[in-house]
């Protein structure tokens, strides 16, 4: 399995692009959220779940697209699957205690 960072030299620009997209709308999400609620921890931990899940997500799709015979596209779908686990957990916990 090869490093998959955002600057790598060997990945395709459709996937960098992506990924660019989705660190921009992280960022306004977050501006957006602090503005709009100012109390709410809710909003600024989801998003971070969010965030980090469909980074994951498109990384294991990047990585099934290049490579379908190596298998490392299941290291980042179980690190996505493991953060909606975590997000759907933490949103059940959160609606049942408040």
């Amino acid at each position: 399995m090869k490093n998959m960072s955002l600057f790598e030299k060997d990945r395709r620009s459709a996937f960098i692009v992506i990924e660019i997209i989705l660190i921009a709308l992280f960022i306004a999400w977050f501006i957006v959220a602090r503005s709009v609620f100012p109390d709410s921890k809710w909003a600024f931990s989801m998003s971070g779940f969010v965030f980090f899940f469909l980074i994951y997500l498109f990384r294991g799709i990047e990585a099934y697209a290049e490579n379908k015979t190596d298998r490392s596209y299941y290291y980042h779908w179980s690190a996505s699957g493991i953060l909606l686990l975590m997000f759907l957990w933490t949103l059940t916990v959160e609606f049942i205690l408040f």
